[in-house]
């Protein structure tokens, strides 16, 4: 297996917001305050300057992007050409340093995880709040959502699942801060503490497993495929798990930690690392297939896009890549 690097697109700032993909364009933020609107050539069709760092993962439906950015402040631009429709600002805090977890959609809400604590529902069409739940740490991660539940995720170590309507359902609290999105399974949900402890609950809080991966464990979060679990660490580890009992069916050793998501693909893993290395392993044996290095580290998740794979770093560059399988 080969990777051809491909035209990319440069930007003024690191891009650790994951490249997002919205019908036929491509949206990539960067630390210098860009959001960007690419064609299937890489080539931008719009550009809006937000004013602040943009590093949290974006969410778009049909008409509108949602993100917030280290101002901070929520916003919400028009799909088509970038136009501003709202935005919303939320009080500062002493954690108001680095990474911000990503937004997400509930119906009609906009779901804001903010540095503060706070976790905001704001209405889709206007930006004006409807309800908020105060998790009492900083929120680096976007919620999970299942059709009756919202689990959040906060610094302090704690789990909570709320209704939809941000009414607090349970609680579980732990010595690990919880930076990374929790995960559904079949069973429920899995978080990863700071640590490497890896623990799945049942949708009524009830623990069902958990695993010690001994790794430091940052923003990466645990990708579910079929019945099992893959994870990057900070440790250098790319581990597969069973999702059903946390039992190891293998491990890999990444070229550096990993802060980045990775993304699972027709039976491939594609992970970056920090030392600005992109990885590809087989998702059945583990085995490494293929890598490049760019130069600067890889802290967002990869996208696939017209059939390239898409990946952003911090050397200021959305990276395009083609992938080429040997003929035997």
């Amino acid at each position: 297996m080969d990777l051809v690097q491909v035209a990319g697109y440069s930007t003024a700032g690191f891009v650790d917001a994951p490249p997002l993909v919205a019908g036929d364009r491509l949206l990539v933020a960067s630390w210098d305050g860009t959001l960007s609107a690419l064609d299937a050539q890489g080539r931008p069709v719009w550009r809006r300057q937000l004013g602040e760092v943009l590093d949290a993962p974006l969410a778009v439906d049909g008409e509108r992007i949602y993100g917030q950015s280290w101002k901070p402040e929520v916003f919400a631009l028009r799909l088509r050409d970038g136009r501003p429709l709202w935005r919303f600002a939320y009080a500062p805090s002493p954690a108001d340093d680095h990474r911000q977890g990503g937004v997400v959609l509930l119906d009609d809400l906009v779901l804001v995880p903010a540095w503060n604590g706070t976790l905001h529902a704001l209405d889709k069409l206007t930006g004006t709040p409807r309800w908020s739940f105060d998790s009492g740490a900083a929120l680096r991660a976007a919620p999970a959502l299942d059709e009756e539940r919202i689990y959040l995720a906060d610094t302090g170590g704690k789990l909570s699942a709320l209704d939809l309507q941000g009414q607090l359902l349970w609680q579980w609290a732990g010595d690990e801060s919880l930076l990374a999105v929790p995960q559904l399974i079949p069973q429920g949900v899995v978080v990863l503490g700071r640590g490497g402890t890896l623990r799945a609950f049942s949708r009524d809080g009830e623990i069902l497993w958990q695993q010690e991966l001994n790794e430091t464990c940052f923003y990466a979060a645990p990708v579910p495929v079929d019945t099992t679990l893959v994870v990057a660490t900070a440790g250098s580890g790319l581990w597969r798990l069973s999702a059903a009992t946390g039992e190891v069916i293998w491990r890999a050793q990444l070229s550096g930690p990993s802060y980045a998501t990775p993304l699972v693909h027709r039976g491939r893993i594609f992970v970056g690392d920090n030392d600005g290395t992109l990885e590809i392993f087989g998702l059945d044996s583990g085995d490494s297939l293929a890598q490049t290095a760019v130069s600067g580290a890889i802290q967002g998740a990869p996208a696939i896009f017209q059939d390239h794979l898409v990946f952003g770093a911090r050397d200021g560059a959305l990276h395009r890549l083609r992938i080429e399988d040997r003929m035997p």
